[in-house]
């Protein structure tokens, strides 16, 4: 069985996105009186002024990065240049592979439904030309170092990341793009000591509450004891957009919470609201499963707001909703495993659609190839698919954990690899084990899951508990009618009784609608 994000603790950790998208998320705004300490050292060239460049000095190298930069924004990629540069580098007989690669990925567009199935790599290999190219040029600019390090990070390439980072944070040390870009990296590739680093080489952490918000949520995650609360709060007074102060009000709620103030924490996140960031909107979807409902629409208005949607619209009950949103959170934040955690989960147990689990796996895992829950919840998708010998292979090498909740998971997803193997008994025994866990770990959720799929698993071996386990389930689902997840899975598990013409309880599709 999968399960999603077991502890439910998020937290206010900054995003990273190449700068052209980062522009679009309002996290570059201007701080007005303290603006000189946050300007950024290079103001990005306008697609008319690389254009007049290359009209100035028409040649392949030139139009070559017009098109790079139209291509790769997906606000231009459909600009009319397009097409006449690609037909003047068509022209040209003798050309580099390189840019004879991007012509015609150019010709072809790039698909920007971020859908999973698309591969990465071409993109983010022309990324790589592209950027090293306006490097050459350009070598002290610090944004570019940072997007050529995202590049190489989603390519796999974590030690040639770790490098242009360094460069981007010695070249920039005040740049909240290079600085919060820089703490995701090594949260990334886990090392919170690269990352505290970084932010207190900041010059202007307890002047900028962007990288404010970044150290709050920092020290929180790594139960640091965060120092200069009382000034951290009376920067929220600071005379600014609201906008550059809703991430450090939401990261200063998020404490409140943790720590019980739930009253405060309602008051800050309603601050954080005002004028939101896509962070802020998905920590205020968090905090209304933690008893603190103070987002009640998310503005249609705002950019990136993925991992917002995803929450609300399964909190809402709407699985089809919730894993297109998931599916835009994991392409937009490859490197959060929670994105990664939510889409197994939603595409497993909520939809079954394993064809869209198991690539999500994948891409979690190329980031966290060692956290036991991805682990399991790719293991599972691996038997639904047929692939057993695999699944057994990494739930054998997977690395040990002291949380129970997702030790408990493993256990059911062990068992429904006995089930599959013919253990029977030992299948049984585990699903037991897991339902015990969790019933004393006060997960009623993960309990009727764990129910829920050994009952399936019991009816699939034609096995003497069938009937008394599909019985459970609907007296368990009767009692958590409440919880939408439970909804979503009986809905389906109605159908699933229906086409294969078995008995449904007298009587509870009306008790539990």
């Amino acid at each position: 069985m999968t399960i999603f994000n077991k502890n439910d603790d998020r937290r206010m950790l900054p995003r990273w996105r190449p700068f052209h998208l980062a522009k679009k998320s309002g996290e570059l705004r201007s701080l007005g009186s303290v603006r000189a300490q946050t300007e950024f050292s290079s103001a990005p060239i306008s697609i008319e002024q690389r254009f007049a460049q290359f009209s100035s000095d028409p040649n392949i190298y030139t139009a070559s990065d017009v098109l790079s930069a139209l291509v790769f924004n997906p606000e231009t990629k459909s600009h009319p240049y397009v097409d006449y540069l690609v037909d003047y580098l068509e022209k040209k007989s003798l050309i580099p592979a390189s840019i004879r690669d991007l012509t015609s990925f150019s010709k072809k567009q790039i698909d920007e439904d971020l859908s999973l199935e698309d591969t990465d790599r071409a993109k983010q290999s022309l990324r790589v030309s592209h950027l090293k190219r306006t490097l050459l040029s350009n070598p002290k600019n610090g944004i570019a170092w940072v997007d050529l390090a995202h590049a190489h990070l989603l390519l796999g390439q974590a030690s040639k990341a770790a490098k242009e980072i360094r460069v981007a944070t010695a070249l920039e040390p005040a740049n909240r793009f290079v600085v919060r870009s820089a703490v995701r990296f090594y949260l990334s590739v886990d090392d919170p000591n690269g990352a505290f680093r970084v932010l207190n080489s900041a010059p202007n952490l307890m002047a900028d509450p962007w990288l404010s918000a970044a150290n709050v949520a920092l020290c929180d995650q790594y139960d640091v004891r965060l120092k200069n609360f009382k000034e951290l709060r009376q920067l929220l007074q600071f005379d600014t957009a609201p906008m550059n102060l809703s991430e450090l009000a939401s990261a200063l709620a998020s404490v409140d919470l943790r720590a019980g103030q739930s009253k405060r924490a309602k008051l800050l996140f309603r601050s954080a609201l005002e004028d939101p960031t896509e962070n802020a909107l998905a920590q205020a979807e968090w905090s209304a499963l933690r008893g603190v409902k103070v987002l009640h629409e998310i503005p249609v208005n705002t950019e990136l707001a993925f991992e917002a949607m995803a929450r609300k619209y399964l909190r809402n009950g709407d699985a089809n909703a919730a894993l297109k949103y998931g599916r835009l959170w994991l392409q937009d934040q490859p490197f959060a495993l929670d994105a990664a955690l939510f889409v197994t989960y939603v595409a497993t147990t909520l939809t079954e659609q394993y064809d869209i689990a198991l690539p999500a796996a994948e891409i979690g895992r190329v980031f966290a190839p060692a956290d036991p829950l991805l682990i399991n919840n790719h293991a599972f998708c691996l038997v639904q698919v047929g692939d057993l010998d695999k699944a057994e292979y990494l739930m054998d090498g997977r690395p040990g954990t002291t949380d129970r909740l997702v030790n408990a998971a493993i256990t059911a997803t062990c068992g429904l690899i006995d089930y599959r193997r013919g253990r029977i008994e030992f299948g049984r025994k585990r699903y037991r084990e897991a339902i015990e866990v969790f019933n004393a770990e006060s997960d009623p959720i993960g309990a009727f899951v764990a129910l829920l799929m050994w009952s399936r698993e019991e009816e699939r071996s034609k096995g003497i508990l069938s009937s008394e386990l599909r019985q459970a389930v609907d007296h368990s689902a009767t009692k958590l009618k409440i919880y939408s997840d439970v909804a979503i899975m009986m809905e389906r598990e109605f159908a699933r009784r229906e086409n294969s013409s078995r008995h449904v309880t007298p009587g509870f599709r009306l008790k539990f609608s």
